[in-house]
């Protein structure tokens, strides 16, 4: 996977400096092994055939789903290399892919890894009407499969979850939103996104030990900090992802008999190692 790092405050392109901060200092503290971070720009990006894992990638892709590079003049000339996702027209046909094959983050304020993380994803789709897509984006596990998303769009009960969920009948919105293994998902904020059209938008968020109780994870559209947050009181809940093992993920199931595309120009994340 290739790590074209953006310059910060390229407008509308880069990874959002709330949530990142300074680029060059996460890929410094990587390489010293203080942190872990993966980012992709998908300028090598292969097809990827069927329910597979190759290359850092873990997919489901049912009736002939596809995820490859996009490769149109405008996409290489101005996003650098993107990765295409693209549903089948059957109803129900999901299409999934998680980033890396394993589960390296986690978020527990009690014990294990309790340093500071990072997610930020910079996508598109082509359709906002109703009754087309199921769709969600941001932390989860465990890895990949089938029915990870059920009827109209509920996520896979015995699975933990935190980001974006987009639900068929209200296709222009996305909800924040967590769920533990076996809990009820919990609705940070409904219509916490307004997707349009073809036009590409950051989503986000990230977790700070150090913030105060009332705003531990913050989440952002295009760099703007939402006004609802996760609590420390959410998070130490049960029905909160604590401690479950998250990898970065984008799940798909078709809601009609309309294929759809969902573009990803770059998609990142990172943690700190507790002990920095």
């Amino acid at each position: 996977m290739t790590n074209q790092i953006r310059f910060l405050n390229q407008t509308g392109r880069s990874p959002s400096a709330r949530i990142f901060g300074d680029l060059g200092k996460l890929r410094a503290d990587a390489a010293v092994g203080k942190c872990l971070f993966f980012f992709d720009d998908f300028g090598t990006t292969t097809r990827h055939a069927g329910s597979s894992a190759s290359g850092g990638y873990f997919t489901i892709q049912e009736n002939s789903s596809t995820i490859q590079g996009k490769g149109t003049v405008a996409d290489l000339g101005v996003e650098l290399g993107v990765l295409q996702v693209n549903t089948n027209t059957t109803d129900a046909s999901e299409c999934h892919i998680q980033f890396g094959d394993g589960l390296p983050f986690r978020i527990d304020n009690a014990a294990g890894n309790t340093a500071a993380l990072g997610f930020e994803v910079r996508l598109a789709v082509n359709t906002v009407a109703d009754t087309r897509l199921n769709m969600f984006v941001g932390l989860g596990g465990p890895i990949v499969a089938a029915a990870h998303v059920g009827a109209a769009g509920a996520l896979l009960a015995t699975a933990s979850f935190i980001g974006f969920n987009q639900i068929e009948d209200d296709g222009n919105q996305m909800d924040s939103m967590y769920q533990a293994i076996s809990q009820t998902q919990v609705q940070v904020l409904a219509n916490a996104v307004t997707l349009v059209a073809d036009t590409y938008i950051n989503l986000g968020f990230r977790y700070r030990p150090g913030d105060i109780a009332a705003k531990k994870i913050r989440f952002y559209v295009n760099g703007v900090e939402s006004n609802t947050f996760v609590t420390e009181t959410n998070i130490d809940a049960a029905t909160f992802p604590e401690g479950e093992a998250l990898a970065p993920m984008l799940l798909t199931e078709n809601a009609a008999g309309t294929a759809n595309i969902i573009s990803i120009d770059w998609m990142g994340a990172y943690q700190y190692n507790a002990n920095e």
